[in-house]
């Protein structure tokens, strides 16, 4: 009797991504709010100071500034962003996951000694920020100081869907946090997603990451 070997199959009848995990901002780098740190599964990095985490542990930024990796509390390593302008001991990552640590930068005007300004949770202002006075929705034609937002963080925000918003002058999350109705109405028209901004609860969702909680629960795909 002749056999004929199936084809193999995919769960859901695709492809999926891989998960990617690990260090994806190291010690010293800038980050603006929403950038991902650490993609992992379980906690082998701590969340400090001006980042967030997720349902899966993910560690990500809420402020602008730059990563520190710091070794404390029986030998656990803690993520933080230290706003610009913040002084002390910078811990550095290396590519290879080691810890090593950078002199103190002296502060003008400070007696020459380090700067130990708490980092405030939020979106600064060369990011984009909601702050004082909220700013009125537009579109850029770039990022604002060449870094945009992680808008894949918004639950419904899919890689496509992100590039798609990007091509639009849409890069921050101040922008969509700041559209009235009409604004998603006619953003929706243009690009073609027929209410998906009032649907999915884009404009609450971020305003709640401007305001550093953690990203909504995402079951329908792998990004935080």
């Amino acid at each position: 009797m002749a056999h004929h070997k199936g084809g193999g199959s995919t769960r859901n009848g695709r492809d999926t991504a891989g998960k990617r995990l690990g260090v994806k901002k190291y010690g010293g780098e800038a980050v603006v709010s929403g950038n991902i740190i650490v993609r992992q599964r379980g906690t082998e990095w701590h969340p400090g100071k001006g980042v967030g985490m997720g349902v899966d542990h993910t560690i990500y930024s809420v402020i602008e500034g730059r990563v520190e990796f710091r070794r404390k509390d029986r030998n656990k390593v803690f993520v933080s962003v230290l706003a610009h302008g913040t002084g002390g001991a910078v811990a550095g990552m290396t590519a290879r996951g080691k810890v090593g640590h950078k002199a103190a930068t002296p502060i003008a005007g400070n007696g020459g000694g380090t700067h130990k300004a708490k980092a405030t949770i939020g979106v600064q202002p060369g990011a984009g920020a909601v702050t004082g006075k909220a700013r009125a929705f537009g579109l850029l034609a770039a990022p604002e100081g060449g870094k945009k937002d992680e808008l894949g963080l918004i639950s419904g925000v899919a890689d496509k869907t992100e590039h798609v918003l990007n091509e639009h002058g849409i890069f921050h999350f101040w922008q969509i946090a700041a559209m009235s109705d009409a604004d998603a109405e006619k953003v929706e028209h243009d690009i073609k997603f027929n209410g998906r901004i009032r649907r999915e609860e884009w404009r609450e969702q971020a305003r709640e990451l401007i305001a550093g909680k953690p990203p909504r629960a995402k079951i329908d795909r792998d990004k935080l």
